[in-house]
């Protein structure tokens, strides 16, 4: 399943190409509890991403900032293990091209941990 969705890969390449259905492969998830506890499998995601192509990444970058405003305001609690990570995340996803991004990221990352008193 397409993370976020109800949609499989194949659902999404037969509704929008295979285009689009490998720019979602690039970003969904593909480790479920039983490959280990959460920081064994945000090692093994963010090997994923660091293989993503370069849309893959670029639309990971704006699930990140969308993600950021909902769990600072939804689930602060949560923010002291979520952000911190996405912080390795955007390590891993940063080229070049996507430079204003990952500092637009990085930067509102680091705002809201800041706000919390997580750094």
């Amino acid at each position: 399943m397409a993370e976020d969705t109800k949609k499989s890969l194949y659902d999404i390449m037969s509704e929008f190409g295979i285009i689009v259905a490998m720019i979602v492969a690039g970003v969904t998830k593909t480790t479920k509890r039983s490959d280990g506890n959460r920081e064994e499998r945000q090692k093994i995601e963010l090997e994923n991403l660091s293989k993503s192509q370069s849309s893959s990444k670029k639309i990971k970058f704006e699930d990140i900032k969308d993600n950021i405003f909902d769990l600072h305001t939804d689930n602060p609690r949560f923010c002291a293990t979520y952000f911190p990570e996405k912080l390795k995340q955007i390590e891993v996803l940063f080229e070049k091209k996507h430079i204003s991004q990952y500092n637009e990221t990085k930067a509102m990352l680091s705002e809201r941990m800041r706000l919390l008193g997580l750094q």
